[in-house]
């Protein structure tokens, strides 16, 4: 039986180095290696980590039926200062627990200190 589907699949590994170490099959790393988009680590995007960061607090207010948050500029200067080691998760995680901490509706940059923890 003849299918037509599309693979997609990420990692944070370098799956070329990976072959030539020897920790992931070549003929696997050849059939998956269509065609590669590399998207570069939260603290290399600049202010996609603001967008980002207002997109899941919008999302998280709404879906808990919470009064719209602001983010203050202290706040977003931190977020941009931070390394991010748990990527895009990390920052989820982060704007949803700061979003439960903040008072006024607005998430300052005590309401995201226990991120370097």
């Amino acid at each position: 039986m003849k299918i037509d589907f599309r693979l997609i699949a990420a990692t944070n590994r370098n799956l070329a180095f990976e072959v030539k170490e020897g920790r992931f099959r070549e003929d696997l790393f050849y059939r998956i290696q269509g065609f590669l988009i590399h998207l570069p680590p939260l603290n290399e995007r600049g202010d996609d980590i603001i967008l980002l960061a207002k997109s899941f607090l919008t999302e998280f207010c709404k879906n808990n039926k919470m009064d719209p948050f602001t983010i203050s500029k202290e706040a977003c200067k931190f977020m941009l200062e931070y390394s991010w080691p748990g990527n895009i998760r990390e920052l989820k995680a982060v704007i949803e627990r700061a979003s439960l901490m903040a008072e006024n509706n607005t998430i300052t940059v005590e309401d995201l200190t226990f991120v370097t923890a």
